[in-house]
């Protein structure tokens, strides 16, 4: 992925979040291109052009049939299906890694009964990354003030207990910093960074035991 130029409907962060992906793929899996990927909120697959120049076809699910029916047709390589907000609409062991993101700004799951469910479908030893908005950030304090949808959002340390409670095991709880991740040369900053609370987004990675 080129971090010189930024399409014009995604922002630093929507690259941030598609290298975080990216580097956890690449540092977790030998051949990134068969890898199975699935996006629990996709929406319209907006930043999967930006996977798919590195770790292939992303599948995804979201609650939105309009959202669906709209990444099926631009993005002919991904499998998109409707998710009825209760059984994720694939069998068991399906995916080596399942991601969301902002998916508390949209539309807060049932953590404890997701997250099982999400567990569900990986694979043994697949890898969960949740990214969400940081509810301690003041910008985001502020939104929460102005937009009632933001309420919903959760600080990290719960949703970390949610994780873990759920069985993933080597559950972290990072931050992610979008102007670092932009260049190539300042991501390892980002990294050293990472444990403080600074930024408008955390996120989560976990992983589900090889064995029950």
């Amino acid at each position: 992925m080129k971090s010189s130029k930024l399409k014009p409907h995604l922002n630093k962060q929507s690259h941030a979040q598609a290298q975080l992906i990216i580097d956890t793929v690449r540092t977790s899996f030998p051949d990134t291109s068969s890898v199975e990927i699935l996006d629990l909120a996709c929406g319209q697959g907006e930043i999967h052009p930006l996977l798919q120049t590195a770790i292939g076809p992303i599948s995804g699910v979201d609650c939105s049939a309009e959202a669906i029916g709209i990444a099926s047709a631009e993005h002919s390589d991904g499998i998109y299906m409707h998710y009825d907000g209760h059984s994720l609409p694939f069998p068991d062991a399906s995916f080596e890694l399942c991601f969301s993101i902002g998916l508390n700004q949209h539309r807060s799951p049932n953590w404890p009964n997701f997250l099982l469910d999400i567990k569900r479908v990986l694979k043994p030893g697949g890898l969960l990354i949740l990214v969400e908005h940081n509810p301690l950030h003041l910008f985001t304090q502020i939104k929460m003030r102005i937009d009632e949808n933001q309420a919903r959002l959760m600080r990290a340390t719960t949703l970390h207990k949610h994780v873990v409670k759920a069985g993933f095991k080597s559950a972290k709880q990072l931050y992610l910093y979008p102007h670092l991740m932009h260049w190539r040369g300042l991501r390892r900053c980002a990294q050293w960074l990472a444990t403080l609370p600074f930024p408008s987004q955390y996120y989560l990675i976990g992983r589900k035991p090889k064995q029950n």
